[in-house]
C-alpha cells in the first residue's frame, strides 16, 4: 500500500483497522463467555485476548490506526457492534 499511495501524491492513504478475527479460539477454547473485557479484565480469555491482539501490534507497527479482536461466529459474535464499527466509523 504505501508503495502504490507513494506514487500517487494528489491520494492520501486510508487509515487500517486491524481486526483480529477468531478469537474465541484463544485458549481457554472451552470458555466461551462474552462479554470480555479484554483491555484490563484478568480472567484467562481477557488476558490471552489482550496478550494476542499486542503480539499482531508488534507485528504490523505504528501502520494501523486501530487494533480490534473480534468473534464473527454466528451467533456468538463480539465487539463487532461496540468495538469494531466504532473503530472503522472514527476514520469515515
Amino acid at each position: 500500500l504505501k508503495e502504490w499511495f507513494a506514487g500517487k501524491p494528489h491520494l492520501r492513504m486510508p487509515p487500517v483497522v486491524a481486526v483480529v478475527n477468531q478469537i474465541d479460539l484463544l485458549s481457554p477454547k472451552a470458555e466461551w463467555s462474552p462479554p470480555y473485557d479484554w483491555k484490563a479484565g484478568t480472567r484467562a480469555k481477557e488476558v490471552n485476548i489482550r496478550d494476542c491482539v499486542e503480539a499482531v501490534r508488534e507485528q504490523v507497527g505504528p501502520r494501523a490506526a486501530g487494533y480490534v479482536p473480534v468473534c464473527a461466529r454466528a451467533g456468538e459474535t463480539f465487539n463487532i457492534r461496540d468495538g469494531l464499527v466504532p473503530a472503522v466509523v472514527a476514520h469515515l
